[in-house]
């Protein structure tokens, strides 16, 4: 697994720089939007939301822009946009999609070949902008945030499982259960040993275990305080330190995993409320304070860059780890391990979690809910419904759409044993390269350098140097 957590850390520096080299194309085309734009509608305003706008962005991927400031007539809003941008000599291409579920343009320029879609304001791009806001909040907050996500995004779309529009999952959906994840990895053993038996489905009679042995520990650092950039109070991240002061559980052997995390009362109505009726959501929150309350706080290590933490804890890779025969003194805390990370990410939600009894939410420090009881066929059998629910929107299910989601946990579940019982082959040299292409974004990058007619300085893994396959 370390070799795996360096290889992550090598591949999201990669996609970094690659971005970086982009982005300056991208801004010049955005900015040829915005001036066109203001032609039209002077007091109105171009704004980014979705993946490019958190960071959590890889090449091959479009640009989502939506205008704002204008009357709601976004039909011919888009019409009037396309017949004054189809004169521009920077447009290379542009396409109208009336038909989708928010109409847009199509956009490519001249200066590089990444797409954009422009929309107009809409309760859903309104959607959009508020979960850019939490997004950009929390990759700043979970510094194994930003390397994960860019891991199983390209996993994803190397799959073709990265569109929600074809069944797949959507980005916003393999965000929030990174960050559910990393919410119950922060919440103590014991919250992370309840939370895999309930998302089971069951509650057997010898708890499930998932191994972390293997990640390393460093020593305590004070954590640096982020300031929170979310200017709307009514859009919160999730909590994800321990509340003091809460009681420690009454019964030394719970029944339920009800009984070893205490309720929460709901404020608003959310789709888990909806889901399991009357019995209110529980939270890892709940559960790591009860641990505070037992024993000394523990302190999850965070910096300013997610690069330099999870750099710190692969320089310990190449020593000799006694950790797993020493008792953990005061002065030692868990650090995330990428690589440990992504296997039980793909152990959770490709063995473990079961999705037909089960949803899952990031409110509130994390929380898994039991859905109603299904009588519908689709509920059963082969097809698996994700829900995820939606932290801007608690009534929505932010994963309806995945309706080839079986296909994803097919996916992680072979990609999990594959890194479990990982032999290095031919094809398969290193952990990573069982998950992903080894040509990274080099036909990406390729057709991006051949749209600006220039040479790229970026360098290359050096898994990509024997392999020309586009991603």
């Amino acid at each position: 697994m370390r070799r795996l957590h360096q290889e992550i850390v090598d591949y999201a520096r990669y996609t970094r720089a690659i971005v970086s080299e982009m982005a300056v194309h991208i801004e010049k085309t955005i900015d040829l939007v915005r001036a066109s734009v203001r032609k039209l509608w002077p007091d109105a305003t171009v704004e980014t939301y979705g993946s490019y706008s958190t960071g959590i962005w890889l090449p091959s991927s479009d640009i989502d822009l939506v205008i704002l400031g204008t009357s709601d007539d976004a039909s011919s809003h888009l019409k009037c946009l396309a017949a004054s941008l189809k004169h521009e000599k920077w447009v290379e291409s542009i396409l109208l999609v009336e038909s989708a579920k928010v109409p847009l343009l199509k956009l490519v320029s001249t200066d590089s070949s990444v797409p954009i879609d422009i929309t107009f304001e809409t309760a859903n791009t309104h959607s959009g902008l508020l979960a850019r806001d939490l997004i950009k909040c929390l990759v700043d907050e979970l510094p194994e945030l930003y390397p994960l996500a860019i891991v199983f995004k390209q996993l994803l779309r190397e799959r073709g499982l990265n569109d929600a529009y074809t069944g797949g999952l959507s980005s916003y959906s393999i965000v929030l259960m990174i960050v559910h994840f990393a919410q119950l990895w922060r919440a103590g053993s014991n919250a992370f040993n309840a939370a895999l038996v309930y998302a089971s489905g069951s509650l057997p009679t010898e708890a499930i275990s998932i191994d972390m042995s293997r990640e390393p520990k460093l020593k305590q650092e004070s954590p640096k305080k982020k300031p929170n950039p979310l200017s709307d109070k009514s859009v919160q991240p999730p909590l994800l330190k321990p509340v003091a002061g809460t009681s420690p559980p009454a019964a030394p052997l719970p029944k339920s995993y009800a009984a070893v995390l205490e309720p929460t009362k709901n404020s608003v109505m959310s789709y888990a409320a909806a889901a399991v009726g009357p019995v209110p959501p529980i939270t890892y929150a709940t559960m790591a304070a009860k641990e505070a309350s037992l024993s000394l706080p523990s302190h999850h290590k965070t910096a300013d860059d997610h690069h330099d933490i999870v750099s710190e804890s692969s320089s310990q890779a190449d020593t000799e780890d006694t950790s797993a025969d020493e008792a953990c003194d005061d002065e030692t805390v868990r650090v995330v391990c990428l690589g440990a990370h992504a296997r039980q990410l793909l152990e959770f939600f490709g063995c473990v979690f079961d999705y037909r009894k089960s949803g899952l939410s990031i409110r509130n420090g994390g929380f898994i809910y039991r859905l109603r009881d299904m009588t519908d066929s689709t509920m059963h059998g082969l097809h698996l419904r994700l829900v995820v629910e939606d932290p801007i929107h608690p009534d929505r299910n932010v994963s309806a759409a995945s309706f080839a989601f079986q296909k994803v946990v097919a996916l992680f579940e072979d990609a999990y044993f594959a890194l479990e019982y990982f032999r290095p082959t031919r094809f398969t040299p290193t952990p990573l390269s069982v998950l992903l292409s080894c040509s990274g974004h080099r036909g990406t990058h390729r057709r991006y350098v051949q749209a600006v007619g220039g040479d790229s300085a970026t360098t290359t893994t050096g898994d990509e140097e024997d392999d020309d396959r586009d991603d």
